[in-house]
Formats: C-alpha cells, structure tokens, sequence
C-alpha cells in the first residue's frame, strides 16, 4: 500500500501489525516514520518515544526520534537525541555528521571537524563527510586538515564540484601555491556552472590570487554578501577567509531540505 501511495492502507497494516505485537520496538519505529511522512508529527514522536521505550539501547531509535524532532523545528531535542545515538554507538555515521552540521551553526569548528571525522572514518566511501571535513577544518584554520580531507574526497569523486570550490579557496587561502593550476580548476567550475554566484566568487577569488583584481572584480558577486571581499579587492588585497563571515555554507541546515 505504501509504495502505491496509499498511505491510509499502509498506516493501518502498521498499526496491526502494532497491536499483533506491541513489544516489537520496530513495528512502532515504522509507524512512527510513515506518521511523520504524512505530516502528523507529535503523534509520530509518541510513537518512536514507545519504539525507544521498547528498545532504550537501539541507537537507531534515537536517531529516528532525532529526525523527527527537527521535522518539529525543535533542534536542541533533535541535537540531544543524535548524542544519545552517539552515545550508543560512537561511530554511527549518520548522527555524527548531523551533530557536525549542529556544531557549524553554533561556530564550534573544532567539535564540527571531531563529528565529520568519526562519520568520515565510520564510511571510508563517504565523500560528504570528507567534504563537510574540510569546510569545519577551513573554518577553524587549520589548513593542512582541510587539504588532507578535501583531497581524500576528491579521490572519491573526480569532479564533484564542490569539492573542487572548496579546494580552490583553501589553496589561496592558505598556500598560494601553484597560482596557475588553481586558476585552471576555477575555469573549469566556471565553465560548468557559469551562473553559480558561488562558483562566480571562487573564480574571482583565484583571479585576485594571481594578481589580476580588475576580472576578480568583474566576477565576484555585486551582492551584500560579497561587499567586504569587494572592498579588499578594490584595494589590491586578498580576502583573508575561504568565505565570507556568516557565509551560508558554514551554517548546513541539519537534515536535507524537506
């Protein structure tokens, strides 16, 4: 019934399958998501509360509840229960980059990196705890972990384009180094998405690294959140930061957009 869309079909085979067997904390679990997915949040978090009841040493469980009070835009119950999913089991992925995502929003750099980290060494595939990785380790300075973690997910993912943005800024940023091979790979960002603000800053930003501010000006973004990055530029000075203070990129939202 649920992969029919027929919700109402699908809630009640879950709800007897509830009642056949209430001990079964993952009877409650899928009920309490397929609630969530129809838009009745607290009646979904009482039933993942009776699932955690039922099975208080699943971390899955309080990685569900997790979710579910964020889907209630109550972040400080969803950043306590992926600890306690953590908690449970340190190396479960998923909780951990959430619990980094948390920590970005807060500016706590170094714990954001300690998050992605152990979500990076518990999926050695994971190219979006890498990357997530880099960008804490940029934000908190620290420039060789952020070369070391964009590198590894960049072997993962040739190509991946923010990757590549990321690489470029921390490469003028920290070692303006190679000022010619940076330039090709924000052309090639560029050529990609050329209506990208993002990407139009990057490219910008590997212009003012070789010297050339007037197409670093050209580029870069005439918008508010660019303007101190446009006031060193005119200037003939690099921004010091891989993005602006506040930048949006620093501050993931914790889950996907709904």
């Amino acid at each position: 019934a649920l992969v029919r869309g027929d919700f109402r079909s699908a809630e009640g085979n879950f709800r007897a399958a509830v009642d056949l067997d209430p001990g079964d904390a993952s009877a409650h679990a899928t009920l309490a998501l397929l609630l969530q997915q129809t838009g009745r949040l607290d009646a979904a978090l009482e039933s993942q509360q009776r699932a955690i009841g039922l099975a208080p040493a699943d971390a899955t469980q309080y990685y569900l509840l997790g979710t579910m009070h964020e889907r209630s835009d109550d972040e400080a119950s969803a950043v306590a229960a992926y600890q306690q999913a953590i908690d449970l089991d340190p190396q479960y992925p998923e909780p951990n980059v959430l619990l980094g995502h948390a920590a970005m929003r807060r500016g706590e750099y170094d714990e954001a990196l300690r998050y992605y980290g152990d979500a990076a060494n518990a999926m050695p595939q994971s190219v979006v705890a890498r990357y997530h990785a880099g960008l804490a380790a940029l934000a908190a300075n620290a420039c060789d972990v952020a070369l070391s973690w964009l590198d590894q997910a960049s072997e993962l993912q040739p190509g991946y384009g923010p990757v590549i943005m990321a690489q470029v800024r921390r490469n003028v940023v920290c070692s303006r180094e190679d000022v010619a091979g940076n330039l090709q790979l924000a052309r090639q960002l560029y050529q990609a998405a050329p209506g990208d603000d993002e990407v139009s800053a990057t490219l910008a930003l590997a212009f003012a690294a070789g010297g050339d501010f007037d197409n670093a000006l050209r580029l870069l973004p005439n918008n508010e959140d660019y303007r101190q990055w446009r006031e060193k530029l005119a200037a003939g000075e690099l921004p010091g930061s891989a993005w602006p203070e506040g930048a949006a990129i620093f501050a993931p939202p914790l889950l996907r957009p709904r």
